[in-house]
């Protein structure tokens, strides 16, 4: 009988979990982080990813560092006239409750200065810093030139 009355409060703690239906989740999430490999002498790379903001504050990327690169932008792309135009975004903010998506062809990181070429199969540390949640990091995969669509390795150098 004791046995069975211990077993109460744990029945009664999983039942009392799953009333809330499916559990929000919470802090700044990054995912699928990728970028396409360079070809060698190439001075800059993009990258891409998912920001995912599980909290109820906006926050916005004010930093963002790597070794693999002198410096990192947040760039957009757009049509203008029938011509793809860039420009560096100020801020990239990632809004309460919401999700970004880095994606070639839209908004990116551009890596200036690259240190070496990136190569298909190699992963490098990427550390994204927050007004509000402070520095996440995450590891970056390096693509094939399959995947390399919107690169940006055909800028000036």
């Amino acid at each position: 009988m004791q046995t069975w009355l211990k077993t109460i409060p744990v029945a009664i703690l999983v039942l009392l979990g799953g009333c809330g239906g499916p559990s929000a989740p919470s802090g700044i999430g990054v995912s699928g982080a990728w970028s396409p490999e360079t070809p060698p002498g190439a001075s800059v790379g993009a990258g891409y990813m998912t920001i995912r903001n599980g909290t109820g504050t906006d926050d916005v990327v004010i930093a963002m560092e790597s070794p693999v690169a002198a410096s990192i932008e947040t760039h957009t792309m757009t049509m203008d006239d029938g011509m793809m135009r860039m420009r560096k975004l100020e801020n990239l903010e990632v809004p309460a409750g919401e999700t970004v998506v880095l994606k070639p062809g839209s908004m990116h990181l551009m890596l200036i200065d690259l240190r070496n070429p990136l190569a298909a199969g190699e992963r490098y540390p990427l550390t994204l810093t927050f007004k509000v949640a402070g520095k996440v990091q995450t590891d970056v995969e390096v693509r094939g030139s399959g995947a390399a669509a919107g690169d940006h390795t055909d800028h000036p150098q």
